[in-house]
């Protein structure tokens, strides 16, 4: 019974020795590619410093040097220890701990094989390379149709600069709408979970949500009837100009050079048009370049013409003549009867 009992003894102790021995290998290989490591990296360094002052000595016509590869020396005495990296509160400022060889020599201990990095490498900028803080402006759900529209397209230059994943595009148009228009998101996605209806993951199908929502049914109408009645009345050149300009973006018919002039100078005064009739007209920018000329023009004469108006004797001064056939003029008598008096 003795013997039966010392036997699970006797082999625990021989699988705790196996433990031991099984780690002390374990550790000696994992201090082996240690050192292996750190010697490929001060290789690796010193090849990159030989590179760098060949670029150097050609630039200023020197001759190069040969490129020596640094090799490690045997030790002697106790085994050398591993560098441990030692951690700063920033994320660049990573130091190393150089490992330390205490041998008999004085000259291996002041030796430094495994110098490394201070700092990460950087990859220089390519020159050139730049990037624009952009953002999504937010939408409070105001119902004005070319508000919506100008806000929609800020939306698809963002993700076009930006490079936005398609399934990441909704979450961010979402989380821009603040005010009704968030709230009724919201109650649009609580509705679809009741309803048993899965999110919206696409763009196109918030848009068309957005649209059917915030927009007129026929808006496309009201856009197209604005850019038809068009016109100039009491306001300038430019403003006219303009408005012609945003309409024309905003409907996109597709029309030909030759239409739009003769849309733009169909909505001109009568005045500026009998100016233009004058000329042969067959790009847009010859017509507005033609309409201001003729606006300047008539302004000009507008306020030739007012001047005279408010100076009468200046302007007939030179036309009465001293002396009027017919007409004696007499001058006035000194007591002041006149002619009445006689």
């Amino acid at each position: 019974m003795a013997e039966g009992s010392k036997r699970p003894a006797v082999e625990e102790d021989h699988s705790l020795e196996a433990m031991w021995v099984t780690q002390a290998n374990i550790a000696r290989q994992l201090e082996t590619l240690t050192t292996e490591f750190f010697r490929f990296f001060a290789e690796i360094k010193t090849e990159i410093r030989s590179l760098r002052t060949n670029r150097t000595l050609q630039a200023a016509g020197r001759p190069v040097p040969r490129a020596t590869t640094p090799t490690q020396r045997p030790f002697h005495g106790r085994r050398a220890r591993t560098a441990n990296p030692v951690f700063s509160d920033s994320d660049d400022d990573t130091e190393w701990q150089q490992p330390f060889e205490a041998s008999e020599s004085a000259d291996e201990d002041r030796a430094n094989y495994y110098e490394q990095p201070r700092r990460h490498l950087i990859p220089p900028r390519q020159q050139g390379e730049f990037r624009i803080k952009l953002d999504i402006p937010f939408f409070d759900g105001r119902l004005h149709i070319e508000d919506y529209l100008d806000w929609e397209r800020s939306v698809e230059a963002f993700f076009d600069y930006m490079e936005i994943a398609p399934e990441k595009q909704v979450k961010y148009v979402a989380c821009r709408l603040k005010g009704g228009a968030g709230a009724w998101w919201m109650q649009l996605l609580q509705a679809r979970r009741r309803e048993g209806k899965g999110n919206v993951t696409s763009w196109y199908r918030m848009k068309r949500l957005l649209r059917g929502h915030f927009l007129p049914t026929d808006f496309e109408q009201m856009l197209y009837l604005q850019y038809q009645h068009c016109a100039q009345n009491n306001r300038s050149v430019s403003e006219y100009t303009e408005e012609f300009y945003r309409l024309s973006a905003r409907n996109n018919l597709s029309e030909s050079e030759v239409q739009l002039v003769a849309r733009y100078i169909g909505g001109l005064r009568e005045s500026i048009q009998d100016k233009l009739e004058m000329n042969s007209v067959w790009t847009l920018s010859q017509a507005v370049n033609y309409a201001l000329k003729a606006e300047m023009q008539i302004n000009r004469h507008i306020k030739s013409s007012s001047t005279r108006r408010y100076n009468p004797e200046q302007s007939n001064e030179g036309n009465i003549p001293h002396h009027v056939s017919g007409i004696k003029q007499t001058a006035p008598s000194p007591s002041g009867a006149g002619i009445l008096g006689a």
